[in-house]
């Protein structure tokens, strides 16, 4: 195809109004396909209406029509310069006059303002028949579930509530902590928590008035001790909130004022997951240091302790800890280190005691058995009898000191598994355990002959 400039009146090439770079590729493409498309139809006719011409020349000739040679000659010769002049310059020139066109109607802010007419009114008609619908059905499909998941939750409140309420009855510390909160809110189930919480309140109220006494007894088979129990033995059953002679060894330690152990009960106080337990704590509290305080509202507690817990000691755990892990293991000289460390914070401590002299004994000093082996704060009772017992077998009294252990099996009959007396157990290794069987046939004391777990045996 020819492109030679079209030129203007003056003979000069007209100046092209845009650059080809301008447009799209694609738009260009468009273009350029639809111009040959015409160019071949203007061709095509033009061819048409010369043969069409010729034709009627013919038919003019034949008619005998006279006709002119030469303006039949002017004509084809016009003919064919117009078609020439359209075959040279006519693409070029319909050409430009699209790319005139497209630049006049396909800038920026004509397509901008198609599409403006667009978005504000033909999507209108979309939005009315699609989506207007469509956010209907979903508004009322999210009412569906929103009513549903309404409906689980308040099922999940009640189980909630209902599971509280069980625990509650029970004294459980955290759920009556969560009632209280329950019963504080604008729901339904507020009413039941709050009459739940009351009702609480008001038993342990009047128990505190009028405490209703739970003892601390050891059992072993169908036999049970009730005391009386040494410092130290109280102070075993305190160690842990899971006990289940907490409450009984609580009571205990309130009578007697036992200022060694109000550090241990208050640590069990905030510990405690059972109320009825911290307002048996309360209870001990209030005899021995004289503080105030209802199990579901520590603060007072807790401000009292902070004024006042330099002025208590703490009963010496870590030391009995320690004597009792040399002790299993028979390195005597280092448990009555530790023993002797208990006895001085704690005198009252006759377990301590008892065990001490028989550590001493044991690493041969007798002089410090038998400085030891006074004092007792419970005399008579089982842990004296026990050192008495073990200080015969080793001044050579074997049938003596197995005569005495018989007694103290006979008189406490939990106490053997308690203190390891039992065949196989070091330290008693000097009984004569035929006589102390035979002696103890005449009793139904099981335990008397069972291996120890307190103590085990070497």
């Amino acid at each position: 195809m020819n492109n030679k400039p079209l030129l203007g009146p003056d003979g000069k090439p007209i100046n092209e109004t845009g650059s080809e770079n301008n447009l799209p590729i694609e738009i260009q493409n468009l273009v350029e396909i639809r111009v040959n498309t015409a160019l071949d139809a203007a061709r095509d006719n033009l061819r048409q209406e010369v043969a069409n011409a010729k034709e009627k020349l013919r038919e003019e000739i034949i008619g005998g029509k006279r006709v002119s040679i030469t303006r039949y000659i002017l004509l084809a010769i016009a003919n064919a310069i117009v078609a020439v002049l359209l075959w040279i310059y006519a693409p070029p020139q319909i050409k430009e006059w699209t790319k005139q066109f497209v630049a006049d109607n396909m800038n920026k802010p004509t397509l901008d303002a198609a599409a403006r007419d667009v978005v504000t009114n033909r999507m209108d008609n979309f939005v009315s028949e699609k989506l207007i619908p469509l956010r209907e059905e979903i508004n009322s499909l999210q009412s569906s579930v929103d009513a549903a998941q309404e409906k689980t939750k308040k099922l999940q409140d009640e189980q909630k509530l209902m599971a509280l309420l069980n625990r509650g009855e029970v004294f459980d510390r955290d759920a009556i902590q969560e009632l209280q909160t329950v019963a504080q809110g604008t729901n339904e189930t507020a009413p039941l928590a709050q009459a739940m919480f009351i009702k609480v309140q008001r038993t342990l109220v009047v128990d505190k008035a009028a405490p209703s006494f739970v003892s601390l007894g050891e059992k072993s088979g169908d036999f049970q001790y009730g005391g009386p129990f040494t410092s130290d033995e109280l102070a075993d059953y305190l160690k842990s909130t899971v006990s289940p002679n907490l409450d009984g060894v609580v009571n205990l330690i309130g009578d007697p004022k036992q200022t060694l152990f109000v550090s241990k009960l208050v640590e069990l106080a905030h510990s405690s997951k059972d109320l009825w337990t911290v307002n048996r704590i309360a209870n001990a509290l209030n005899k021995i240091a004289g503080v105030s305080f209802y199990p579901w509202d520590l603060q007072p507690l807790d401000q009292w302790w902070i004024q006042n817990k330099m002025n208590y000691t703490n009963w010496p755990y870590d030391q009995y800890a320690n004597a009792d892990a040399a002790f299993r293991a028979t390195h005597f000289e280092e448990a009555l280190t530790n023993f002797e460390a208990v006895l001085t914070i704690d005198p009252n401590a006759d377990k301590s005691r008892a065990l001490a002299v028989g550590c001493a004994i044991e690493i041969g000093n007798m002089p410090k058995a038998q400085q030891l082996n006074t004092n007792y704060s419970l005399p008579g009772e089982r842990w004296q009898r026990w050192a008495n017992g073990k200080m015969m077998l080793a001044t050579n009294g074997i049938q003596q000191g197995t005569e005495e252990f018989v007694s103290i099996a006979k008189k406490y009959q939990t106490f053997p598994a308690i203190a390891g007396i039992a065949p196989g157990n070091n330290i008693l290794r000097q009984i004569d355990w035929d006589l102390y069987s035979k002696l103890m046939q005449k009793t139904n004391n099981a335990a008397s002959t069972k291996n120890i777990d307190k103590y085990p045996l070497k």
